[in-house]
């Protein structure tokens, strides 16, 4: 399907099939999109401007520059997703980014809370201000050191990657003086060192 540069603000199609479609540049502002799929699609430059598209499906699509300011995003899944670039500064509650391209994205001011970016490749993205960020979503995400979060939270991330990538020390406790210091009369009492009797 190709549709670049059409407009769909401010329509409504809910769950609509847009799977390898071609949108290039289209204008879905204010659209309800709720649960679409858009799996696949090529929406480089798109505008989502004030969309809804809540557990709508980007798996795989393209979205480089598109912008999602002011949409409802939530529970949406771009996993595997192309999306350098685009801005989200919006609500992204729930939403699956696992093992998206976030490079250069924008999550300035975004709300974030049980967002998914494990896997994520994050550099050069923007987290600042980003509301219900923890440190537990980047642990595993990919370029975490060139994105841009506040001073506070980078902290707090460097010190929960530098406990995770450390290894663990081990227990092993070495033998004690007491026990190596009784070596001596341990073999005194054995049969095997007998007593010589001169008598």
């Amino acid at each position: 399907v190709h549709v670049e540069r059409a407009r769909f603000d401010p329509a409504h199609a809910e769950k609509a099939s847009f799977i390898g479609a071609h949108a290039e540049g289209t204008n879905f502002g204010l659209a309800h999109v709720e649960g679409a799929w858009f799996d696949r699609a090529h929406l480089e430059g798109a505008g989502f401007v004030g969309a809804y598209l809540n557990g709508a499906r980007f798996v795989t699509a393209h979205a480089e520059k598109a912008s999602f300011i002011g949409a409802h995003v939530e529970g949406a899944n771009f996993s595997e997703a192309h999306v350098e670039g685009a801005n989200f500064g919006t609500h992204v509650e729930g939403a699956n980014f696992n093992r998206a391209h976030l490079e250069e994205a924008s999550f300035i001011g975004a709300h974030t809370e049980g967002t998914d970016f494990g896997g994520a490749h994050v550099e050069g993205a923007w987290f600042l201000v980003a509301v219900g960020l923890t440190v537990e979503q980047f642990l595993s995400a990919e370029g975490w050191e060139q994105a841009k979060f506040d001073e506070a939270f980078r902290r707090e991330l460097e010190a929960a990657k530098g406990n995770k990538d450390s290894p663990k020390e081990t227990s092993s406790q070495p033998e004690t003086q007491s026990s190596e210091s009784r070596t001596g009369e341990d073999e005194a009492d054995t049969p095997d060192n007998p007593i010589t009797n001169n008598r």
